[in-house]
């Protein structure tokens, strides 16, 4: 049985991968389902387009060091949180960085 999570990746993804184009796809944020993460490396693994960035940080037992570790894998730009922890607030705190380096070099 699939997951909302994973449901809902790959849906979102399949309709985003067909509006972008190569490098201005979108930034992917994962702070907490490993599902989630392992249903878009599933669909990059079937050909769709990577985003520009995977921030994965997914939390938990369940799953959570294998999603990683084929995030660890994958040729793109991403920004990973091995081990267990992880989580939206670890998350989003990185595209806030991110933000506000991007604000401050300007």
């Amino acid at each position: 049985p699939q997951t909302r999570s994973e449901i809902g990746m790959k849906k979102a993804w399949q309709e985003l991968s067909r509006e972008f184009v190569s490098p201005t796809s979108p930034i992917v944020l994962i702070g907490s389902a490993p599902s989630a993460l392992n249903a878009l490396l599933d669909l990059i693994a079937k050909g769709f387009e990577a985003p520009s960035l995977i921030i994965g940080m997914p939390v938990g037992f369940v799953g959570v060091l294998e999603s990683k570790d084929r995030l660890s894998k994958l040729n793109s730009p991403q920004i990973r949180l091995d081990g267990h922890r992880g989580g939206a607030s670890l998350s989003a705190a990185v595209v806030n960085s991110l933000l506000r380096s991007a604000v401050l070099a300007n």
